[in-house]
């Protein structure tokens, strides 16, 4: 049997469509007798400076010693053959031996191909989006492409990014979705045209005030208008009462939401791949998004 170790940088106990990506693959490895290991680092050396900083690394760690250790995860179905480890910092001396080590994200990369020259294990990089939300160095992304892993990315676009910067060739496996969890269950023609949903999200590359701008331009001509987001984070403004929000929607919440909204908005600059924008299709709505990429 061979052995898989996937580094993960720390994150909440809440829904997250890269860790999403990432637990569907475990559980299908472990299904083809993979024996897999999953470790998050909460901190990383040289990223993570100053008081603020180490102070947020510090708190992370403690709740996913305290907290997701102990209770697991919340909102994906891990399967118990998963190995799960939360490490301070991840380092040779604290990843066990194994087969093959998938860094999968910018933060991860340079340990993990450390890892593959000095264990000669196969070291594999996992690429779903151009990360300068988690590291605004630009240079240091690129830098982490360069690196001698073999790339995997989910999507064209950045595999044409991350060839043409590091000069390597590398595989596109575009993300599967899951069709037990996302189908239609209200026809389309049966759906309500006046009931729009979109996914809610703090980070500037997501875009919400432009499709909260333009959304109030639709309510102006179509006063019947009903706006449903979702997320998992609090709302940072206060919104009128034609918008509504729903935290952290369980699988049939956001089923039932899907079929009972005629559109979909996708309002992000960029996307890695944009899997609500799919998961909104599966479910037979139309889809109006920014021209993003992935």
């Amino acid at each position: 049997m061979k052995s898989v170790i996937i580094l993960y940088p720390a994150v909440k106990n809440v829904p997250n469509g890269g860790l999403k990506m990432i637990y569907e693959y475990s559980n299908r490895l472990v299904r083809d007798d993979f024996e897999v290991s999953i470790i998050y680092g909460s901190y990383t050396p040289g990223i993570d400076n100053g008081i603020i900083s180490l102070s947020k690394c510090i708190l992370k760690y403690m709740y996913q010693i305290i907290q997701r250790k102990r209770k697991g995860c919340k909102w994906f179905n891990i399967d118990k053959r998963i190995k799960e480890r939360f490490v301070w910092k991840f380092s040779l001396s604290n990843i066990p031996k194994a087969d093959i080590i998938i860094a999968t994200a910018v933060t991860t990369a340079k340990i993990a191909c450390d890892y593959s020259i000095s264990r000669k294990s196969k070291g594999f990089y996992f690429i779903q989006d151009f990360e300068k939300f988690i590291v605004n160095d630009v240079e240091y992304i690129n830098e982490s492409y360069r690196l001698p892993l073999e790339k995997i990315t989910v999507s064209n676009w950045l595999t044409d990014f991350v060839e043409n910067v590091a000069n390597c060739k590398c595989h596109t496996v575009l993300n599967g979705f899951d069709n037990n969890k996302f189908f239609v269950t209200k026809p389309v023609r049966e759906k309500n045209k006046y009931h729009i949903s979109m996914l809610y999200h703090t980070r500037k590359e997501k875009d919400i005030p432009t499709a909260i701008n333009a959304l109030y331009k639709v309510k102006a001509k179509e006063p019947q208008l009903e706006v449903y987001m979702f997320g998992v984070y609090s709302l940072d403004d206060d919104y009128p009462e034609w918008i509504h929000y729903i935290k952290n929607p369980t699988d049939e919440q956001h089923l039932l939401l899907n079929n009972d909204c005629a559109i979909y908005v996708g309002c992000s600059k960029n996307e890695g791949y944009g899997l609500t924008i799919g998961e909104a299709m599966m479910c037979g709505q139309a889809v109006v998004c920014t021209s993003n990429k992935g």
